[in-house]
């Protein structure tokens, strides 16, 4: 995938600002989004969307759902615990 072009000299630096970005999201969310990804690859649409049936629930369901959702509120960084 790509997320944006920039120059050759650039990109190690974005690379890593992106993958900050990326894990400074609860676990349970990046690692379903990753394996939805994944996916996609070589599933057909149904298929996807039957994994997704499944991933959905769990993550939104989990402890790291819960804080996510208070440390918006509180306006904190959360404390992930991938659960």
């Amino acid at each position: 995938l790509i997320n944006r072009v920039v120059a050759p000299e650039r990109v190690l630096d974005e690379a890593l600002a992106l993958a900050a970005r990326i894990t400074a999201n609860g676990p349970l969310g990046v690692r379903a989004t990753k394996e939805l990804m994944r996916l996609a690859l070589g599933a057909t649409l149904r298929e996807a969307e039957q994994r997704q049936a499944v991933l959905q629930p769990q993550v939104f369901s989990s402890e790291d759902a819960k804080e996510g959702s208070l440390a918006f509120v509180e306006k904190r960084a959360p404390n992930w615990k991938g659960r």
